[in-house]
């Protein structure tokens, strides 16, 4: 018995990448679409799109769809969102909760910056307590001669604290 090599998907043109990618997309009627997805539904696999495309956000950006997964985001932005959920549900969020509608983000996020769904939430509460700065005289006076006109939001953090001190119901 004697064994060849043949090369699978050895000369696939990048457009009949994109193809593959929208042909799933419009399959699923959705406007993004996960690696998962596309894994289940397309006709390659989505390691070959990511080594051609370098990133699966790439290939996405090529079909004209949307990111599914946002990398790089702040610890403010994640914080809101730990703030929101809070506020929607009126106690500390479980990670299971992490699912539209109620989050705008998923529990990886949470992962790659905090290594946990309890870290993150330790590090939102550590976030949210601290005691506000105390401003020296100097700075006061220094502020009052520079008037700068600033947003009327309060801060996520104050605004936090208001609605822990409230038991996250509404005072009127």
């Amino acid at each position: 018995m004697s064994f060849e090599f043949n090369p699978v998907n050895k000369n696939i043109d990048e457009s009949e990448l994109i193809l593959d990618i929208k042909s799933v997309a419009k399959q699923l009627n959705k406007s993004k679409l996960t690696l998962r997805e596309y894994d289940d539904n397309g006709k390659f696999n989505s390691s070959t799109i990511i080594r051609r495309f370098k990133t699966w956000n790439v290939a996405l950006e090529k079909a004209g769809l949307e990111i599914s997964n946002q990398l790089n985001i702040s610890k403010e932005e994640l914080f809101s969102n730990i703030l929101s959920i809070w506020e929607n549900l009126g106690r500390q969020p479980r990670r299971a909760e992490l699912v539209l509608p109620i989050s705008k983000y998923s529990q990886y996020p949470y992962n790659r910056e905090f290594k946990s769904w309890n870290n993150a939430l330790q590090s939102f509460v550590d976030w949210a307590n601290q005691e506000e700065i105390e401003i020296s005289e100097k700075q006061v006076q220094f502020l009052s001669t520079n008037k700068k006109s600033t947003g009327r939001d309060p801060s996520l953090r104050l605004r936090f604290k208001v609605m822990k001190r409230d038991n996250f119901c509404c005072v009127q």
